[in-house]
């Protein structure tokens, strides 16, 4: 095999475009993050932070495990060693659930998009948003492969991550409502169900909250609404940005895909109930799936995607 061979020009091509596109992610968590007076990186590592930081424990256990290999390492340190492992899982899974919508030459534009969309979202430091990228671009490859038992297991392993993974669920009901019959859809529903519900029990018990979610968030956000608050205003612009490149292309998105986007009313509710709708972090797991409407919907020979068409080949 030479670089003469297109395969292992693409896989190249690939694999140079996702270095360069994590090495401008953590840059960005190096110069740029902050850490927030409410969730401070070493509040976090110790579980101590106020609800809901402490159940999101994923990568808050790879930090804590770096650190003891590595006592002397800061917290900031730790913090950001934790974070090249899901920065690269989110570059790959991301690429890879986006080989399945496009010809090959288009898909090095999955991780250059994944990563202008996610840098005006990084701001204070966390150490689950980029895990949610990861997580939902997994996932739903997984569903589009129609690999149900490893699709349960990323489930779970997302729970440790953020409790927003409970959003797959309706991701796979909006995808196999008419794909299977009813007995074995509600069986496959309430084996999720029992994967979060006992990942998030089991949680509680190793460790006690007072609360899941902080107060409050419902009225602030619905200030901000009605008064049209700056902040509002520039905090989601970049990806009004998105959105609308998204929507250009819409007639062309495969309808499996149109399906998709149908969970994002639920990320809207969720947010402003229990989030903060001028942070556009709140839609980090939205990403794997806008970046695959914008690429399909402007792309010169979209793909016309089934379920269980198999592994991509990015």
């Amino acid at each position: 095999m030479t670089l003469s061979d297109p395969s292992i020009r693409h896989r190249l091509t690939l694999t140079t475009v996702i270095v360069a596109c994590a090495v401008a992610i953590l840059r960005t968590l190096f110069i740029h993050s902050f850490d927030g007076p409410w969730v401070p990186v070493d509040r976090a590592l110790s579980f101590t932070a106020d609800p809901p930081w402490n159940h999101r424990v994923l990568f808050v256990w790879l930090a804590n495990g770096v650190r003891h290999l590595r006592p002397a390492m800061s917290p900031f340190q730790a913090y950001l060693a934790s974070q090249v492992v899901p920065t690269f899982l989110a570059l790959v899974f991301t690429t890879r659930w986006a080989a399945r919508f496009v010809p090959r030459r288009e898909v090095w534009i999955a991780p250059v998009l994944m990563t202008l969309i996610l840098l005006p979202t990084i701001t204070y430091r966390t150490f689950f948003d980029i895990g949610i990228v990861a997580v939902f671009a997994l996932g739903l490859d997984l569903l589009f492969r129609r690999e149900l038992p490893a699709f349960l297991l990323v489930l779970g392993v997302g729970v440790l991550n953020h409790e927003i993974t409970l959003f797959l669920i309706p991701l796979f009901l909006l995808l196999y409502f008419d794909r299977m019959r009813r007995l074995e859809l509600f069986g496959w529903t309430i084996a999720q169900l029992v994967v979060y519900v006992g990942i998030r029990a089991g949680l509680t018990l190793a460790l006690p909250v007072g609360a899941f979610w902080q107060g409050g968030k419902l009225a602030y956000n619905l200030n901000l609404i009605l008064g049209v608050k700056p902040e509002l205003v520039f905090g989601l612009a970049a990806l009004v940005f998105w959105f609308a490149l998204g929507a250009l292309g819409w007639k062309r998105v495969t309808p499996l895909l149109q399906r998709c986007v149908w969970v994002l009313p639920l990320f809207v509710v969720e947010v402003i109930v229990v989030g903060q709708l001028n942070e556009a972090r709140q839609f980090d797991a939205f990403i794997p799936v806008l970046i695959v409407v914008i690429m399909q919907g402007l792309s010169s020979s979209p793909v016309e995607v089934k379920i269980g068409d198999g592994v991509s080949t990015a």
